[in-house]
């Protein structure tokens, strides 16, 4: 005859109960950690890259999906505070084109002329600098491997001594994989070829509706780090997760991409479709933003360097994933 322990079953509920506050508390504590930038269709943030740093002020330069005319491309959000955002809107000057869907964007590293370089989803790359509130394009040109089979979605300038190393990535979707590529760059004659590339798939957000790399940057150690989100419509709901997804060597001309050999995520969001992300410096660790199409867009960052691992240590949690 079974019989029936009731204090077991008390111990049992309780940690029952237990679990679930602290679920429930951790879901809470994250949703606070978000700051709404912009509400509303049109305001999504696609990429981000870091403008400036000055008295404690922390600006970006986020850049929108936008496709029709009147509707913003690029605009400063500066983080006043751990509650105050600003948000300026950049004009985009009459004498160059409008650029379609823009999915990223990057800072040239210091050393260069202080401009950008935003990537759509078809494979244009627009180079621009800003001056106040206005933009002025420098050149427009072509991935090498641009195409109608590609849905690009991240772009990062990783500096190796004196060379710049680009690496840029097509999303992928569902059973397509994403994939990496890489290649030097020369910002003088915008010499740009594909040196290698490695294919990615993630395990969490899943499908359907999942896209593998929502965004990609490069750590001054050479780690890629990438955001993957669902996509399901402009409604939701989205999920979204960051991955180290594995690390750059060179030698010499060659360039070596060591794939992580499991992909566990660093960072996950239930509510938020996370299409961007920017190295802010040691002190500030990584900003994530976000494009949640009817619900505008949010960014989070980090309040203490404690609250996410920096430099090395990204090395290190990356290695013992191997």
């Amino acid at each position: 005859m079974c019989r029936f322990n009731s204090n077991r079953w008390f111990l049992f509920v309780l940690i029952l109960f237990l679990w679930i506050i602290l679920c429930c508390t951790n879901d809470a504590d994250a949703d606070k950690k978000w700051h709404v930038v912009k509400k509303g269709n049109g305001f999504g943030i696609s990429g981000i890259a870091l403008f400036d740093q000055n008295g404690g002020k922390i600006g970006l330069l986020a850049v929108h999906d936008n496709k029709m005319p009147g509707q913003v491309r690029a605009a400063i959000v500066t983080i006043v505070n751990e509650t105050t955002l600003e948000y300026t809107p950049l004009e985009w000057p009459d004498s160059s084109r409008l650029p379609v869907d823009f999915e990223s964007v990057t800072a040239l590293p210091d050393g260069y002329e202080p401009s950008f370089m935003a990537l759509t989803s078809k494979g244009e790359i627009f180079h621009f600098k800003i001056t106040g509130l206005s933009i002025s394009v420098l050149k427009v040109f072509s991935l090498p491997n641009s195409g109608r089979r590609q849905n690009f979605e991240g772009l990062s300038i990783h500096r190796v001594e004196n060379r710049l190393l680009a690496v840029w990535a097509h999303g992928g979707e569902n059973n397509n994989p994403a994939v990496i590529y890489w290649g030097w760059f020369t910002p003088l004659n915008y010499n740009l070829s594909v040196l290698g590339s490695a294919e990615l798939k993630i395990p969490w957000p899943t499908q359907p509706d999942v896209r593998h790399i929502s965004d990609i940057k490069i750590t001054p150690q050479g780690v890629a780090i990438i955001t993957a989100a669902s996509d399901p419509g402009d409604t939701g709901p989205f999920q979204s997760a960051a991955y180290f997804a594995g690390r750059f060597s060179t030698n010499g001309n060659s360039v070596e991409f060591k794939p992580a050999d499991k992909m566990i995520p660093f960072r996950s969001f239930k509510h938020h479709k996370v299409e961007a992300l920017e190295l802010a410096g040691d002190a500030n660790g990584i900003v994530f933003a976000t494009d949640d199409e009817n619900f505008g867009s949010s960014i989070t960052f980090p309040k203490t360097t404690n609250s996410l691992p920096k430099g090395e240590q990204i090395v290190e949690r990356l290695n013992r994933q191997r």
